[in-house]
């Protein structure tokens, strides 16, 4: 607790006074602008929700410009109790202040009127929604040297409002900034479980796409394999229908290394079957075989008429007549007709 024996607070004691004249109508806890006026609370006692033992004094009170009356308190807090009430007004536990008055409404036959009799008794300590009167809050405490006890220079300019610290504006910025503390951990706590869950949900993908890797390799190895088979099948059959010397082993396994990858893999297979299939069709190797038999032919007449046309070219000469029997029989064996 700081140094000093007193706890001195400012606040607002009672609002703006009615205006009215019919005091008949007047609520008994209200007060009109002229009694406002003539109202003084100065040395009044400070209490604690209106029960017997006085916490300390009022040291001053007056009309402010919003026409509130607003008062100066001092606690003493050499004892317990005033200790405690300094402590509950700085943590707002009893903020309010509620003044507790005698009330009499006197009739005056003669003149038909009515006359109101209003004294104040002491000023408590109350919770702010227990003020029974509207706006009734303490606005500002602190504890002060006893040096300052019989002054009030060192407090705030009493006739300035908006220069007082103001200890609703302090609770409110208190709550608001509890509230970002929250939200800001609330905040943090959020981002590192997102950033957990980011890194859990990372780690899951990678396996998972790992996982998937794997499978596709797995599964591309089968059906590479199988198509390896089905190379090797169709490169049978084809040796099956041609032949298997070694001219023609050589040649397809020439062409078997070709396919290295999937896409010659089944360019090559594809070629095996398609030429395996034209020769195991009876119609189409048979017309194969006709025209090598041809070509053949045509290759082997040609061959022989070279030779004729020499031998003819050769009659001609001194070894004529030795060859004409040779050529005649040429004649007739190939129907030259020279």
């Amino acid at each position: 607790m700081p140094r000093g024996s007193i706890f001195r607070f400012i606040g607002i004691c009672l609002p703006p006074g009615t205006k009215t004249t019919d005091l008949r109508s007047l609520p008994a806890n209200d007060f009109t602008e002229n009694q406002m006026k003539k109202l003084t609370l100065n040395k009044l006692p400070i209490r604690l929700l209106h029960r017997e033992g006085d916490l300390g004094k009022i040291k001053h009170s007056w009309i402010d410009s919003n026409d509130e009356m607003r008062i100066i308190g001092d606690i003493d807090t050499n004892d317990e109790n005033g200790k405690r009430a300094a402590l509950d007004i700085i943590s707002k536990k009893y903020d309010g202040l509620s003044l507790s008055h005698l009330y009499e409404l006197q009739t005056e036959p003669k003149r038909r009127a009515y006359k109101e009799r209003k004294k104040v008794i002491e000023v408590s300590l109350v919770p702010r929604e227990q003020t029974g009167r509207p706006g009734c809050v303490i606005q500002y405490g602190a504890f002060v040297t006893n040096e300052a006890e019989n002054s009030i220079s060192d407090f705030p300019n009493i006739d300035n409002q908006k220069q007082m610290a103001n200890l609703d504006e302090v609770a409110k910025l208190k709550a608001e900034l509890e509230l970002l503390q929250k939200n800001d951990k609330v905040l943090k706590e959020t981002l590192q479980q997102f950033t957990v869950d980011a890194d859990k949900k990372e780690v899951e993908n990678k396996k998972l796409i790992e996982s998937r890797e794997a499978e596709h390799k797995k599964a591309m190895n089968i059906y590479f394999e199988r198509e390896q088979e089905r190379l090797k099948q169709a490169q049978a059959n084809l040796l099956g229908v041609l032949g298997n010397s070694e001219n023609i082993k050589k040649a397809t396994e020439n062409m078997s290394s070709l396919a290295n990858n999937f896409e010659n893999l089944e360019k090559v297979t594809q070629f095996y079957s398609e030429v395996c299939a034209n020769l195991m069709n009876i119609n189409q190797r048979n017309a194969v075989e006709e025209q090598v038999a041809k070509r053949k032919r045509a290759a082997l007449e040609a061959s022989n008429y070279s030779r004729v046309e020499e031998l003819k070219k050769d009659s001609e000469s001194a070894y004529g007549t030795r060859l004409k029997a040779v050529l005649q029989e040429l004649e007739k064996q190939y129907e030259l007709g020279l």
